[in-house]
């Protein structure tokens, strides 16, 4: 089971991502994720984006049981180890 634990929320983050490209996560985890509201900028915008995909709002073309929902999520993931330095 994976929770959100103190520490490196953005390097944290992208790897649920990556589980959540992969396959679906149980209610718990995506809550212990995507509920929290984060003060880091980056890992808030890319936490609004993972909720509108889920929701079907904004990514028309992409859903996220996809190939291109599941691409959309890594890519969030890379953005987030690729900008960790900046936190």
């Amino acid at each position: 089971m994976f929770r959100l634990q103190h520490g490196d929320y953005r390097e944290q983050f992208a790897d649920f991502l990556d589980r959540l490209a992969n396959a679906p996560v149980d209610a718990e985890e995506w809550s212990s994720f995507v509920i929290l509201h984060y003060s880091d900028d980056v890992l808030e915008g890319v936490r609004r984006d993972c909720v509108r995909l889920a929701c079907g709002y904004g990514f028309h073309e992409s859903g996220p049981g996809t190939p291109a929902g599941q691409e959309l999520m890594r890519s969030w993931a890379r953005l987030l180890r690729s900008r960790r330095a900046e936190n």
